[in-house]
């Protein structure tokens, strides 16, 4: 894919803006239940494809409110032999459409407006709800500062594994990453980072064999790269919204996906702790924040890193979880959060994993299962004008200078080249920046040495060069060459003599005329001198 340093260049003139993240348009509340209305179309005033959409869905536990994000396309459908759900969600310039569960008269799911994972996750308490509340919260995209990158790529059932790299100008991960799936007909998505279902069967029963959809995409960020899957058998789609999901249907094979990231400072972000995780750790799940999140404005995120490599690939927490069958691997966290604290759930049971992606998600291409994990949790701040900072990416020292040799930058390598007229020692032209240093190579350009009283090209050449006419090949083509044989002899004779004859008999034929003329006239002048 093709790489871009242009924020790069840009960051190094510009290392920060004093620009704040604008609070979002907020709109009202709306019901939720399961089997009634869906979708619920809720309008906006941007009168532009947003920057960034959240749906915000509350639901009440206990006598607590808790507040999960919405889950973009539906991966799942109701011919799940178990709870499929979320809020589902498309987009355009006018409006956010809504989407719940709506089980029809033949299905064998159970449709839920948030679930947690059933038994197959743990965290602080089982959480499966068929009520609640949404509302959406939409920025533009001048809203926020410019990005630190953005990127466009395509992604369809017949490609589905993607990647793309991109340079930040820093070796590190970005604070925030918006991925948008554009449609054809003018609708946008989001992207998500949990895979809860990675085999098309229908369930177990046999009858819904091969019906199902498994729907969405699913994206890891690292520090030069993204990766994108895509499920790709059967019925499946790169985001659909159908079967159990209300009076509408959408279903959409290809997409064009849209990044930006960006690398924020400490104004933006009043929450950002890390911790490191494994399948199994004993934990309450929850995170609580040392200052109170502002729930209209503030975006808060879990993003779960590999931590078994350096560099190693990064996925988004979601809202809800469509659990797979037993003996199906899946893999995802999910996350709710409060004014005070955020809260985690996370797989349990031996198919589930921290991080997954495989099964039919990318055709079968890079698979990933991960138990040792980073989470990091983080609130981003909007909506206090002129507070915040946005900082631009620290930009990778340059690397060293070697005599007589030329260097070419891409992001985090570096390329090496002996100038003309000198040539390497042989040792290696590449070297990388790990986040620290420069690796080390040991090339060297020497001059191209001449020998020495070594006579000028010009006049090597004018001595070797000779005259045409002096060539054996030009006297060849001005002399005759004998031939001694009799036959070429007799030939010879004979043609030559025939030659002259005919030539001598022509001219003689030619005058035959004027004789017979002539001797008219003379014999006529004789007559009359007898006379």
């Amino acid at each position: 894919m093709e790489k871009s340093c242009g924020f790069f260049l840009f960051g190094l003139l510009f290392p920060f803006q004093n620009v704040a993240i604008n609070a979002p348009f907020l709109s009202a509340w709306h019901d939720l239940i399961v089997n009634g209305t869906s979708p619920v179309t809720i309008p906006h005033p941007l009168n532009e494809i947003p920057g960034k959409v959240d749906v915000q869905v509350k639901v009440n536990h206990g006598g607590q409110d808790y507040f999960f994000p919405g889950i973009g396309s539906g991966q799942s459908d109701d011919d799940i032999l178990a709870q499929y759900g979320g809020v589902a969600y498309l987009y355009n310039h006018l409006h956010v459409r809504v989407f719940i569960p709506k089980e029809k008269s033949d299905s064998h799911g159970i449709g839920r407006v948030i679930t947690t994972g059933e038994g197959s996750y743990s965290g602080p308490f089982f959480g499966t709800y068929v009520t609640g509340k949404v509302r959406i919260r939409v920025w533009k995209l001048s809203d926020w500062p410019i990005p630190n990158y953005e990127g466009r790529l395509s992604i369809s059932n017949s490609a589905p594994y993607q990647n793309l790299s991109y340079c930040l100008g820093t070796y590190t991960y970005p604070d925030f990453v918006t991925v948008q799936l554009k449609f054809t007909d003018g609708y946008v998505t989001d992207a998500s980072g949990v895979v809860p279902l990675t085999v098309d069967d229908g369930g177990m029963a046999a009858s819904l064999t091969n019906t199902e959809h498994i729907c969405g995409v699913v994206y890891s960020v690292t520090q030069t790269s993204m990766t994108f899957w895509s499920p790709n058998k059967n019925r499946d789609y790169v985001a659909c919204i159908s079967d159990g999901w209300g009076s509408s249907s959408f279903t959409y094979p290809s997409a064009d996906i849209i990044v930006r990231q960006w690398i924020l400072s400490t104004f933006d972000i009043h929450t950002d702790y890390s911790f490191s995780y494994q399948w199994g750790d004993v934990t309450t799940g929850r995170v609580p924040t040392l200052i109170p999140i502002n729930l209209d404005n503030d975006i808060v995120t879990v993003q779960v890193k590999d931590a078994t490599t350096s560099n190693g690939r990064m996925f988004l927490g979601a809202g809800s979880v469509t659990v797979g069958r037993t003996g199906e691997n899946f893999g995802g966290i999910v996350y709710g959060y409060t004014n005070s604290e955020i809260l985690l759930w996370t797989p349990n049971v031996a198919e589930g994993h921290l991080i997954y992606v495989g099964g039919v998600w990318g055709g079968g291409v890079d698979p990933v299962a991960v138990n040792i994990v980073q989470i990091t949790v983080k609130v981003i701040k909007t909506g206090i004008a002129g507070s915040s900072m946005t900082t631009w990416a620290n930009p990778i020292p340059a690397p060293s200078n070697i005599t007589h040799a030329d260097v070419m930058v891409t992001c985090n390598h570096a390329q090496y080249s002996c100038m003309e007229g000198y040539r390497s020692n042989g040792a290696n032209t590449l070297i990388t920046y790990d986040g620290t240093s420069w690796s080390t190579t040991t090339l060297q350009c020497s001059a191209v040495q001449k020998p020495v009283n070594a006579t000028p090209i010009e006049d090597i050449v004018r001595f070797l060069k000779i005259s045409k006419t002096n060539t054996s090949r030009y006297d060849r083509s001005r002399t005759c060459a004998s031939d001694p044989r009799p036959s070429s002899r007799a030939i010879g004779g004979l043609l030559g003599a025939g030659v002259l004859c005919f030539i001598t008999a022509l001219i003689f034929i030619a005058d035959c005329g004027t004789l017979l003329r002539n001797r008219k006239a003379f014999c006529s002048n004789l007559d009359n001198d007898d006379d």
